[in-house]
C-alpha cells in the first residue's frame, strides 16, 4: 500500500520551503587547478591567509572540485581528497594552503626575528620582509630569482600607515600576520624549480 501520508508530508515540506523563500543548498562544482581553487575559497569566504604553490617542471592539473564556498573547511578538505599534494592548516586568524608538487625547501619556511613594520600598503610591507637578511640569504643559498610583481593600485585597506608588530617566526607566519592586519588579504607564493630555472614570486590575490 503506498505511503501517502509520508509522500504528502514530503511534498508539503518542499512547497513550504519554496513559499518561504528557503533554498536547498546547491552542490556546485568548479573545474580549475588546486592553487586557484584554494585562493577562490579563501576569497569567497573572506578569510585571510595564503596559498603556496611549490612546483617543478610539472604544473597543477585542472580537476573538478566541489565549490562549497560557504564552508571553507569542508571545501579545503574536499580539495585535499581530490589533490593529494594539497595540505592546509587553520590558524587562530588565518589559513595556509600548500600545494607541493616537488620535494624542495620553501622560501616561506625561513625564520625571521621579531620585527616592527610601518607600512601603508601590502606591497611596502612585503618588500620589507623580503629585504630582511635571513630571507635574502635563503634566496641566495637556493639560487632563486625573484620575479617582479605588479601589485596594482592600492585598495581601501591601504590608505593609512599601519604599525605591525611581528613576533619571531617564519616568513609564512609574517605574511599571514600582514594578511590579517590589512583585513582579509590573501597572499600567494609561486615557487618553481625546473632544470636550471629557479624562480619565486609573492603576490597578493586580494587586498
Amino acid at each position: 500500500m503506498p505511503k501517502l501520508p509520508s509522500l504528502f508530508l514530503c511534498a508539503w515540506s518542499v512547497a513550504c520551503a519554496l513559499y518561504s523563500g528557503a533554498q536547498v543548498p546547491e552542490k556546485r562544482t568548479l573545474d580549475t587547478t588546486a592553487d586557484v581553487l584554494a585562493g577562490t575559497i579563501l576569497a569567497a569566504s573572506k578569510n585571510p591567509g595564503g596559498v603556496e604553490l611549490i612546483s617543478g617542471c610539472a604544473i597543477p592539473e585542472t580537476k573538478t572540485f566541489n565549490a562549497n564556498f560557504e564552508n571553507p573547511d569542508a571545501a579545503l578538505a574536499d580539495a585535499a581528497q581530490r589533490e593529494n599534494h594539497l595540505t592546509w592548516t587553520k590558524g587562530v586568524s588565518a589559513y595556509t594552503v600548500t600545494i607541493q608538487l616537488t620535494a624542495t625547501q620553501r622560501v616561506t619556511s625561513v625564520r625571521l626575528p621579531a620585527l616592527q613594520i610601518r607600512a601603508k600598503t601590502l606591497s611596502g610591507a612585503t618588500d620589507t620582509l623580503l629585504n630582511e637578511a635571513p630571507v635574502r640569504d635563503r634566496i641566495t643559498g637556493m639560487k632563486m630569482t625573484e620575479l617582479t610583481e605588479n601589485f596594482g593600485s592600492a585598495s581601501i585597506n591601504e590608505r593609512d600607515v599601519r604599525v605591525i608588530d611581528l613576533p619571531a617566526g617564519t616568513l609564512r607566519e609574517d605574511l599571514n600576520a600582514l594578511a590579517v592586519s590589512f583585513g582579509s588579504a590573501i597572499w600567494k607564493l609561486d615557487q618553481r624549480e625546473c632544470e636550471n630555472i629557479r624562480t619565486f614570486r609573492i603576490s597578493w590575490i586580494t587586498k
